[in-house]
């Protein structure tokens, strides 16, 4: 028959007992964290997923469609040299679809002129339809729509611009105007012609006046200059449309079209004038 150990033994046997206890125990413990984490990770994951993959807002989108829209027009017109009206204006670069965005002018004032200045109210649209993800990952769209108004300022020799505008209350309802362009007064097809037979008439009084019978100042500019050379110069111009002849004649009677830089006769410049061959621009 053994005799019991030493006491100092048993007490390591128990304590050695509590290690592997608490051991199994913290195992277990782990055990089930794990397990829980592992069916809760796909719920946390898909509800991540769905606060930043969710679909878009579609009323947003159309807006920034709306102002993107409006921006690329402006840098399109650019800088604004042409003399015309508010409304041909209207009728012919602001109406229609531009980008993904409809504009729709609804006022309009003024000319483009020497001095003057051009607007034009535009409500510009733009409606974005409702699009489902359709690979894992990607974004859908909400439908939506957005509307809002512009100014356009269209200034003589200076670069278009656009700033917003309050749309005018019941737009929605509304019968809006349709602009119509008005086609700018030009030099007759006939017009060298016309200038020879002026010319070479000995009988007419003076070539100028002749000149001004047949192109009216209302629409047209005249002038005749003689040099100091016995050459007779004449420039007749349809400012609108920047139109614009100049005929050299001769001391012998030929004439000849010297030609310039058509930048020259553009508002702010030289203009349609004899200068631009006795004294042309450097």
């Amino acid at each position: 028959m053994s005799e019991p150990g030493p006491p100092a033994r048993a007490d390591m046997r128990r304590a050695v007992g509590s290690l592997v206890v608490a051991a199994v125990t913290l195992v277990g413990v782990v055990l089930v964290v794990i397990l829980v984490g592992v069916l809760a990770a796909p719920v946390a994951l898909f509800s991540v997923f769905g606060a930043v993959l969710g679909p878009g807002d579609g009323n947003r989108i159309a807006l920034d469609i709306v102002e993107r829209s409006v921006a690329a027009r402006v840098d399109r017109l650019g800088y604004w040299h042409e003399q015309t009206d508010a409304e041909s204006v209207a009728a012919e670069r602001l109406s229609g679809t531009f980008g993904a965005a409809e504009f729709t002018p609804i006022a309009w004032s003024g000319r483009v002129a020497l001095g003057q200045a051009a607007t034009v109210d535009v409500l510009v649209r733009s409606r974005v339809d409702a699009r489902a993800p359709a690979t894992f990952g990607e974004r859908g769209t909400t439908a939506g729509s957005a509307a809002a108004c512009y100014r356009f300022t269209f200034p003589s020799t200076d670069f278009v611009g656009a700033d917003p505008i309050d749309c005018p209350p019941g737009l929605a309802a509304a019968t809006l105007p349709t602009p119509t362009p008005t086609v700018p007064p030009r030099l007759p097809d006939d017009a060298r012609e016309v200038i020879a037979d002026i010319l070479a008439d000995p009988s007419a009084e003076t070539a100028e006046q002749s000149l001004r019978s047949a192109f009216p100042a209302s629409v047209f500019t005249v002038e005749v200059v003689t040099t100091g050379a016995g050459e007779r110069v004449v420039a007749v111009g349809a400012p609108a449309s920047n139109d614009c002849i100049l005929i050299v004649e001769r001391d012998d009677g030929t004439l000849d079209e010297p030609g310039f830089d058509p930048v020259w006769i553009l508002p702010g410049e030289t203009g349609c004038a004899t200068s631009l061959y006795t004294d042309p621009p450097l």
